[in-house]
């Protein structure tokens, strides 16, 4: 694989900032947004979490099961939203079809599964992740990327890993996110992970491969993710990556979350362990301070 380098220049775009605002005073994120500029996240109070959809300037709370907090991460160009529900002891995908919360189909065998649907796309197909723990109190278990088709039909993806996630899926139903195996070197012990796609073939990103996963794909196949590189034993600073054609492109240091079909990439700059970071679009070997 090769890998390039992108360095800051000036660039002439001219962009909007907008306070999508929050229900109850809460605090709030947005995660996912269509065509129709529908936009899906969650609002957070001292006592709940609640999913919620943004569309012609209001913003409305997603049904949930009582009692219980539920997050909002995409939606599709038919109003089709993906998430998560808290629900016995135990986080489960879930998906809102015209105002309505179901769960995902889940394997059986005994152990509770639970996990998160993190993307969706315009044929109703969408990626995720499963888990297994035999405790809800549990913190690590093993994982499993998985999608579901528009019925419903949970399929695995392999991966030969005891970690993986679908983090994102496009039209042709490419799936990316990453891999991961306990590193047993670094902090906290947690497992180092590889930026993986599947479908139509399964493949591994090894460009500067410590700690890194792909976060988006779009439809030409190209995806963005963030990666990190060991300094003196410490976690790395993370670096922004887009992958294409084989290709490993640093956008600097950061972390790019998404891209559209034009490759416009937005994320932000700056060290996660620094008080400097950006809101930063990434597009054609240029640079924007979003902030600016």
């Amino acid at each position: 694989m090769s890998f390039f380098a992108v360095g800051p220049a000036a660039a002439q775009f001219s962009y909007q900032f907008t306070d999508l605002g929050a229900l109850w005073g809460a605090a709030s994120q947005a995660h996912g947004i269509n065509d129709q500029g529908q936009v899906v996240g969650y609002s957070v109070t001292s006592q709940t979490v609640t999913a919620l959809l943004w569309t012609g300037g209001a913003v409305t709370a997603l049904p949930h099961l009582a009692g219980q907090y539920s997050t909002a991460v995409d939606i599709n160009n038919h109003g089709v939203i993906v998430g998560g529900i808290a629900f016995g002891g135990y986080y489960r995908p879930a998906v809102w079809r015209n105002g309505v919360v179901e769960q995902l189909s889940r394997a059986g065998g005994g152990v509770t599964p639970e996990g998160v649907a993190n993307s969706i796309n315009d044929a109703g197909v969408v990626s995720g992740t499963t888990s297994f723990r035999d405790h809800p109190l549990q913190i690590f278990s093993y994982s499993t990327a998985v999608t579901w088709d528009a019925s419903g039909v949970r399929t695995e993806l392999p991966d030969n890993s005891p970690y993986a996630a679908g983090l994102a899926i496009n039209a042709a139903g490419q799936v990316a996110g990453y891999i991961g195996f306990p590193s047993g070197g670094s902090t906290h012990n947690l497992p180092s992970t590889l930026p993986t796609t599947w479908m139509p073939a399964y493949s591994t990103q090894t460009g500067l491969i410590w700690d890194a996963r792909a976060n988006d794909i779009n439809d030409r196949g190209q995806f963005v993710g963030t990666t990190g590189v060991p300094s003196g034993g410490s976690p790395a600073h993370p670096r922004a990556i887009l992958w294409h054609d084989g290709m490993a492109v640093d956008l600097g240091q950061g972390t790019a979350h998404a891209l559209n079909e034009a490759a416009q990439i937005v994320g932000h700059s700056g060290s996660t362990f620094s008080a400097g970071m950006r809101a930063t679009l990434w597009h054609d070997g240029t640079t924007l301070d979003l902030n600016t």
